[in-house]
């Protein structure tokens, strides 16, 4: 009896034991999660918060944006149309560049591709400080080194952390999209062709929604059933990108796009306001024809949208929509008749 309560006691007393080393430990892994969330970042590469001017080199090209009372623009050419959310993405990347840890005694700049930087990013800010940052390029550890002008440490940060600043002009550009308009509102669409002309115009009707599709020869009067797939295709469509911005004539006939034979023009109301926008249509871009060239009447911008897209609107017809009505009308039939 009494060997087992002694075992009891040395039991209960290494529990108590083991139970303070946790609660130790416990204490010290807070403490240290505790420190962490608190650190500032020591590896800040920047502090460049009211920027001015940037410019990113590359061994393709050199790209300089300089900011003015309008926002962001090319330094080379303000009249380039810059989108102004990724720019201010880039901006933001270069406010908040970090490393991961520094090399204080580096070896030679060629060991870490140094000499000759894949990448050279210089921001001034408004008080006309200047910061130099040289970048390599994305090592087989997915690193990335980097260093500063008038430091000789070598920075070691996340081969992303770049990312960001590998640019593509042409990306950068902010395409004009087409007004914002719901099946809702829209009055009428046109679709010009050379002498041809097909009109789908809405009808006075409180009941259900009506339409009247006509062309130089007939007419038939419609539900809508069988145009959804019409005013899906037209509300969505969306430009691909940017094919000219000048408003050069010249390139504007390259395109097909000085005298368009083909117009698409959707009449809508919006703020109780009735408006128009007019779609010009021009070349057929590619071999496997899956651009072609577009216009917003008034605009300077010349732009690409997908052929599918196009052909899809191109190819309504009223005998097309006279037969999917028929079927459309034969469906309802024979639910009523089976009910």
């Amino acid at each position: 009896m009494k060997e087992q309560r002694r075992q009891i006691v040395i039991l209960a007393v290494a529990a108590a034991v083991l139970l303070g080393v946790y609660g130790v430990i416990n204490l010290w892994t807070s403490s240290l999660l505790q420190q962490e969330e608190s650190e500032e970042p020591v590896l800040a590469l920047t502090s460049q918060q009211d920027l001015n001017a940037l410019a990113i080199e590359t061994k393709q090209q050199t790209l300089k944006f300089v900011q003015n009372d309008s926002g962001w623009s090319l330094s080379d050419d303000p009249a380039y149309p810059l989108d102004q959310n990724q720019i201010s993405t880039v901006i933001s990347s270069w406010k908040n560049l970090t490393a991961q840890c520094r090399l204080d005694q580096p070896d030679a700049l060629s060991d870490y591709g140094l000499d000759e930087p894949a990448m050279t990013i210089r921001g001034e800010d408004v008080d006309g400080n200047v910061t130099v940052i040289r970048f390599s390029e994305l090592q087989q550890d997915s690193l990335r080194y980097a260093m500063k002008e008038g430091d000789d440490t070598v920075y070691v940060m996340s081969g992303s952390a770049a990312d960001s600043f590998d640019l593509n002009l042409d990306e950068l550009v902010a395409l004009e999209y087409l007004p914002s308009i719901v099946r809702s509102d829209i009055q009428s669409v046109s679709i010009q062709n050379g002498d041809q002309v097909l009109l789908v115009t809405r009808m006075e009707n409180d009941s259900e929604e009506r339409w009247l599709v006509s062309d130089n020869l007939s007419s038939v009067e419609s539900g809508s059933d069988p145009l959804s797939s019409f005013f899906s295709t037209l509300t969505t469509l969306t430009p691909q990108s940017c094919l000219s911005y000048t408003g050069d004539e010249a390139v504007a006939a390259q395109y097909e796009l000085d005298s368009p034979v083909t117009t698409l023009t959707v009449q809508y109301t919006q703020d109780n306001q009735t408006r128009q926008l007019t779609l010009e249509l021009g070349k057929v871009l590619d071999e496997d024809e899956t651009l072609q060239a577009v216009r917003l009447q008034g605009s300077s911008m010349i732009q690409t949208m997908k052929t599918d897209n196009l052909n899809q609107i191109l190819e309504l017809s009223v005998e097309q929509v006279s037969q999917a009505q028929q079927e459309s009308e034969s469906t309802a039939d024979s639910k009523t008749e089976g009910s």
